[in-house]
C-alpha cells in the first residue's frame, strides 16, 4: 500500500479546498457582503435617529408606561403596539414597536412622539438581513434557502481550516512568510489574486473561525445541541413555563370598532419588574393582547460585564404577581454560551471594536471568495488545456517570469 506523503496530503487538501469553494462560493460571498453591511447597523441607526432618541428631562418625573404607549398609539391609531423599551438613561426616549419596521420614539416625560425612526434605513437593513439569512426568498422557499445558507456556512468552516493549512509555505523561510502576510500588486492578475488570497486569509484568520463556527450554531439545531453538550448542560425546554405569551410581530389592526385597549395594568407589572432588578439598564415588555394576560419582560442588568446579560420575568397582568423569574445569574452554562455565540457572530459581544473586526473580516471573506474563484478557474482551465496537449505558457507568462519571483510562481502552481 503506497504511503501517504505530506505532498500528496497537501494536494488532496488543496483540491478539497478548491471544490468546496466553488460549490459554496456564491452563498458565502452573499453572506459575507451582507454581513459586512450589517456589522455597524446599531451605530448607523443610532446616528440617523440621534435627534429622535435624545430627550431633555428638565427635572420632570417620567410618565407611567401606559401613558407612553397611549402616546405612541395615538400617532398610529389603527395599529396594535407590540413592545415597549425604557432605559435608565434619563436622556433616552422610550421606544414603542408597532411592527417589523414601524416604531415610535416617545418623550417619557411629556408623552410627545419625537419621531418614527429612520424608516428607509430600517427597511434597508431588514432586506439585507433577509438576504443574509435566506437570500430574501419567499416563504415557500425559505426552508430551502436556510438549508443552503446553513450548509454553506458549514462549508465555510472547512474552507477556513483547510485554508489555514494550505497557507503554511512548503519551505518555511522569512521571505516566504513575508510574502504571505504583506499585500502587493504583482504584474499579472493571477499573481495579484494569489497574493491577496493568502494575505487577506492570514489577517482575517483570528476572526473568521469565530464567525463561521457561531454561524453553524445559529443555523443547525444539531450544532446548537452540541454546544449544550460541550457546556455540560441540558437543552432548555421548548415550552414556556407560566403561560408566557408567544412573541408576536405586532402591527395588527383591531377588528371592527373594538374599544381602545387599556394598558394601565402594565404599570403595576412594570413596577414589579423594576423592583426585581434594582440595577436594571433597560427593560423591554411584550405588550399582551388582553388586559388580563401575562406580561413578559426582558431585563438587561448593568451589574454584569456582558451588556447582553438578560433576565426573563413573567408577571400576571390581573394580579401583578410573579409567574416566572429567570435571572441571568441562574441560567445554565449552555444558555450563556448560546447567548455569547449569538452576539459573537455579529461582533457585538466585543462592542464597537468587535463589530468593526467582524465587518472587516466579512469583507475580507468576500475578497477571499472572489480571488479564490478566480484562481480556481485559472487552475481548471490550465488543467483542461494540459489534458488537450496545449502549451501551458503564453508569451505573457514568460515575460512575467522575469518580474515575478520564481518562488511565487511555484507557490501559485502548487
Amino acid at each position: 500500500m503506497p504511503r501517504l506523503t505530506v505532498a500528496t496530503a497537501r494536494t488532496i487538501l488543496f483540491w478539497f479546498h478548491l471544490a468546496l469553494g466553488l460549490t459554496a462560493g456564491a452563498a458565502i460571498f452573499t453572506m459575507s457582503v451582507t454581513g459586512s453591511l450589517l456589522a455597524l447597523q446599531p451605530q448607523i441607526l443610532q446616528w440617523l435617529e440621534r435627534d429622535q432618541r435624545v430627550v431633555a428631562p428638565d427635572g420632570r418625573s417620567p410618565l407611567p408606561p401606559s401613558a407612553v404607549i397611549d402616546a405612541a398609539v395615538q400617532s398610529a391609531p389603527r395599529v396594535e403596539p407590540a413592545s415597549l423599551t425604557l432605559s435608565t438613561d434619563p436622556t433616552q426616549a422610550a421606544l414603542v414597536s408597532l411592527g417589523r419596521d414601524d416604531i415610535r420614539y416617545v418623550d417619557p416625560y411629556s408623552g410627545t412622539v419625537t419621531g418614527a425612526g429612520a424608516q428607509r434605513s430600517r427597511r434597508f437593513f431588514r432586506a439585507v438581513t433577509e438576504f443574509h439569512r435566506w437570500f430574501a426568498a419567499p416563504a415557500e422557499w425559505r426552508f430551502t434557502a436556510r438549508f443552503v445558507t446553513g450548509w454553506s456556512t458549514l462549508a465555510f468552516v472547512g474552507l477556513v481550516l483547510s485554508g489555514f493549512v494550505l497557507w503554511i509555505p512548503r519551505r518555511i523561510s522569512r521571505a516566504a512568510l513575508s510574502r504571505s502576510v504583506t499585500p502587493g500588486w504583482a504584474s499579472t492578475p493571477k499573481a495579484r489574486h494569489f497574493n491577496w488570497h493568502t494575505v487577506v486569509g492570514f489577517w482575517c484568520a483570528p476572526v473568521l473561525p469565530i464567525l463561521a463556527c457561531t454561524g453553524v450554531v445559529l443555523a443547525f439545531p444539531w450544532a446548537n445541541r452540541l454546544l449544550y453538550v460541550a457546556a455540560g448542560t441540558p437543552l432548555p425546554s421548548a415550552s414556556r413555563p407560566g403561560g408566557a405569551p408567544a412573541e408576536r410581530s405586532g402591527g395588527r389592526e383591531p377588528a371592527g370598532n373594538a374599544a381602545a385597549p387599556d394598558y394601565r395594568n402594565l404599570d403595576a407589572a412594570w413596577t414589579v419588574a423594576a423592583a426585581q432588578v434594582p440595577t436594571w439598564q433597560t427593560i423591554a415588555v411584550r405588550i399582551p393582547s388582553g388586559a388580563e394576560g401575562p406580561v413578559s419582560f426582558t431585563i438587561t442588568d448593568a451589574a454584569h460585564w456582558n451588556r447582553f446579560a438578560r433576565s426573563q420575568l413573567v408577571v400576571s397582568g390581573a394580579r401583578g404577581t410573579i409567574v416566572r423569574w429567570e435571572p441571568y445569574s441562574d441560567i445554565t452554562r449552555g444558555q450563556r454560551w448560546r447567548g455569547w455565540a449569538r452576539f459573537a457572530h455579529t461582533g457585538e459581544l466585543g462592542g464597537l471594536a468587535g463589530q468593526m473586526l467582524a465587518g472587516l473580516a466579512s469583507a475580507g471573506a468576500a475578497l477571499l471568495v472572489w480571488t479564490g474563484v478566480s484562481l480556481a478557474f485559472r487552475r481548471l482551465v490550465r488543467v483542461r488545456s494540459s489534458a488537450r496537449g496545449v502549451a501551458l505558457e503564453t508569451p505573457r507568462m514568460v515575460r512575467a517570469r522575469a518580474i515575478v519571483p520564481e518562488s511565487v510562481i511555484q507557490a501559485e502552481q502548487n
